[in-house]
């Protein structure tokens, strides 16, 4: 410590002398330039001179640096693409062979006796240019240079089949940037956002939803909301977020639902949950099952509070959840109700498990492999040109026609395929897990005194019987209430116009009503 005390005051005092130098000299030539007026000239001139050479100097440098820019950037490529079909090399003569360059020919200054006549051309003597031209095609003129011709002739060959080559790989990738931008063969860059408005597309052109006069409003709002907002939520994967529009609006919890008129009682508070069936897909804000539920109850003299916290692609599991985090949060509720069914049979179908999984899982399992394979392993040796074997593979237009691009094709649905399984065990995988659900739903409700009801929902294709003998204790069956009208009702699989939505409102009214009319009248 003491010697690092020493060298710090030493290199301070040593700072201190230089300042005190250097404003002396400072100070000398202030004085200097005020008392002799000569010593200013020459200063303000030597200045004049250094302030010159250090301008030339740094426009030099400029000028150096902009001119092989240039060249780097220009020049070289364009001359790269046309040395193959360069005829001759720089600067050589048409008809000459070799490098170009001819010798001179030394001619020594003749002597008195060796003067003699000039001979013309009269005396058969060739001309100089001619017999200069024979020496040198016969090889025996002094001024006569090697032939180098073979060794260009062995050259050209590979100059031009590098050549091609370049442009057969400009050409390719063209095709694939045309290809790119026009969508005749897309990659993986936008998949899901073509998934999504495609899907929906489809489903809102279905007979018995595409003449309402605010279908092609709520088409544009429904693919707008759900792509925007790719953010990750722990533990539930994706949750509600805020979303305006004239038909659809959401909040950071929850879809906007029917509000009954005030009345002198405070309404029961129902809590729904659900995956797009429930959410209301194809149904406005005022239409959904939670809003017409609330008119059902309202008609019959009952004033709910619903709240809609259906979500497109959630699983039980993922409600249940939900439902613990409100809970947590301290909201109350005098019932909650779980629709579920057709997610918990197509997670499985895209990646069974035995375990609670959820939609679009795949697609984070392979996130989280390419984080682990491009930041937590040390690169390969020949990491540098498999990346760049695999960029050129995705943009090449060839790959693109022949379907070789090396992307795997995804859509929002998915799922980790951990293992294969028969349609059997993946119906029974969902059930355990949906039966595990509806007991955690039952345990965390419990605390709070407040009931839970369990509805299994309709499809289109129907349940099959042993499927729906193996619901668990306490889940209503609702996948009949729909029968016989399949075809006016189904917008496709398993969503409804908003007709159905009001048919299965009434089913689980049904269900629940007399319990909210009793809780409503001890109120």
């Amino acid at each position: 410590m003491g010697a690092l005390a020493a060298a710090v005051l030493l290199a301070a005092r040593g700072a201190l002398w230089v300042a005190l130098t250097l404003a002396v000299a400072v100070l000398a030539l202030v004085q200097a330039r005020t008392v002799s007026p000569r010593f200013r000239a020459r200063f303000e001139a030597t200045l004049t001179r250094v302030a010159a050479a250090i301008g030339r100097a740094v426009g030099t440098a400029l000028s150096w640096a902009l001119l092989s820019l240039v060249f780097v950037a220009v020049i070289v490529p364009v001359w790269v693409l046309t040395v193959p079909f360069h005829r001759r090399r720089f600067g050589r003569p048409r008809g000459v062979r070799g490098d170009g360059w001819i010798a001179r020919r030394r001619r020594r200054r003749p002597g008195p006796s060796r003067l003699r006549p000039r001979a013309g051309f009269a005396d058969g003597a060739a001309p100089p240019t001619a017999r200069h031209e024979a020496d040198r095609a016969s090889g025996d003129g002094p001024e006569a240079t090697p032939d180098r011709r073979p060794t260009a002739r062995r050259r050209r060959p590979v100059l031009v089949g590098l050549g091609v080559v370049a442009l057969l790989v400009l050409a390719d990738l063209t095709l694939g940037i045309a290809l790119a931008a026009s969508g005749i063969r897309e990659g993986t860059r936008g998949d899901t956002r073509r998934f999504v408005e495609d899907a929906v597309t489809t489903t809102l052109s279905a007979p018995p939803i595409a003449d309402e006069p605010w279908v092609d409003d709520y088409r544009e709002a429904l693919i707008d909301y759900e792509l925007d907002g790719g953010s990750y939520t722990p533990f539930l994967v994706r949750a509600p977020r805020p979303f305006e529009s004239e038909w659809l609006n959401t909040t950071d919890e929850e879809r906007r639902s029917y509000e009954p008129e005030s009345t002198t009682t405070p309404p029961l508070r129902v809590a729904f949950f659900g995956g797009s069936t429930m959410f209301g897909v194809g149904q406005r804000d005022e239409h959904t099952i939670p809003s017409e539920v609330a008119r059902l109850a309202e008609d019959d003299g009952v004033a709910l509070e619903v709240h809609n916290y259906g979500l497109p692609g959630w699983v039980a599991w993922q409600e249940v959840q939900y439902l613990e985090r409100l809970l947590a949060r301290g909201e109350r509720y005098d019932l909650a109700v779980f629709y579920d069914g057709f997610n918990e049979l197509l997670v499985q179908g895209t990646g069974y498990s035995a375990d609670p999984t959820h939609l679009g899982a795949d697609v984070m399992d392979r996130f989280a492999r390419d984080f682990h394979d491009e930041h937590e392993q040390e690169p390969a040796p020949t990491a540098g040109l498999a990346d760049l074997v695999a960029t050129y593979r995705r943009s090449s237009g060839v790959a693109r026609l022949l379907g070789l691009t090396g992307e795997e094709a995804t859509s929002s649905q998915g799922g980790i395929a951990r293992a294969t399984a028969t349609p059997d065990e993946q119906a029974a995988a969902a059930l355990d897990i949906y039966g595990r659900a509806t007991r955690l739903a039952d345990a965390l409700t419990t605390d709070e005194a407040t009931p839970v009801r369990f509805f299994w929902q309709p499809s289109k294709a129907g349940w099959p019987d042993a499927l729906l003998d193996r619901l668990p204790a306490g889940v209503t069956d609702l996948s009949h209430v729909l029968d016989g009208r399949q075809d006016d009702l189904y917008i496709d699989e398993v969503h409804t116009n908003e007709e159905g939505a009001r048919l299965v409102a009434e089913a689980i009214w049904a269900e629940i009503g007399p319990g909210l009319e009793a809780a409503a009248g001890e109120g």
